[in-house]
């Protein structure tokens, strides 16, 4: 008869000072640890839940030591199975075929798989864990309400026309007058900003995608607009931005 920890610990402390004991002691009764009758005793001293081993998968007609001819497998369909990994063919074996039950030989790996099932009962714990339920759309930040977000333009004021396909990269001038804007289609268009009136155009080719735009950086010296276009980079000089006299003279430093 299986006893409990507590039981033994009881015994223990009595050999060393039965004074200790509790006289309840002399009424605790004995009972079968595995007998399902007493399962609501064993609650009691037990102070975690343990759980039952998952049951084994029941034999399909695969596992038959006698399976009919369509479940068996051709020359093809073996090999097939052979490349594929144990561990990923979910169970699946090849059927062979005996005429009897006498026939069928010994599995040669019942020892090592159930030593693996032991490991596994041995080293993997089964426990009960809650699950928390929680609503994807809870952990997403709330957004703000649209009226915290203004003022903010609702009214369109000028809009740059004239682009036949996506517009990949824009630029504005250190002055901001102006604005550059480069396409798909291979062009570069310079408006101004204030009317939107189309100032300046040049085409590089259809084929020719426009990656990048920028104009000059530096005040009062905004004649040249840089275009990058497949790994090539062009200097073009923009003579209505400033005067012919201050272009002349940057070009020359």
């Amino acid at each position: 008869v299986k006893k409990s920890k507590g039981l033994k610990k009881r015994e223990e402390i009595m050999r060393m000072d039965p004074y200790r004991t509790n006289n309840s002691l002399n009424t605790f009764k004995l009972f079968d640890v595995w007998n399902p009758k007493n399962e609501n005793k064993i609650s009691k001293y037990q102070s975690r839940q343990i759980l039952r081993a998952p049951k084994t998968r029941l034999p399909t007609n695969y596992e038959s030591y006698n399976p009919s001819s369509e479940y068996l497998f051709n020359k093809k369909e073996k090999e097939n199975l052979l490349k594929i990994p144990e561990n990923e063919r979910n169970g699946r074996i090849i059927p062979i075929k005996y005429d009897c039950l006498r026939k069928v030989p010994q599995f040669d790996r019942f020892v090592h798989e159930r030593f693996e099932r032991c490991l596994d009962l041995y080293l993997l714990p089964r426990k009960i864990r809650k699950k928390t339920v929680i609503n994807p759309k809870d952990l997403l930040p709330k957004l703000p309400s649209v009226n915290d977000l203004k003022p903010f333009p609702e009214i369109l004021t000028n809009e740059y026309c004239g682009h036949a396909q996506t517009v990949r990269c824009i630029d504005i001038s250190s002055c901001g007058q102006w604005i550059v804007s480069g396409s798909d289609d291979g062009t570069i268009r310079i408006f101004e900003i204030d009317s939107g009136r189309e100032f300046y155009r040049h085409s590089f080719g259809k084929n020719n995608r426009i990656q990048s735009v920028q104009f000059n950086p530096m005040q009062n010296k905004q004649s040249l607009l840089s275009v990058v276009c497949k790994h090539r980079c062009f200097l073009i000089p923009i003579s209505f931005i400033s005067s012919s006299n201050e272009h002349q003279r940057f070009v020359i430093d």
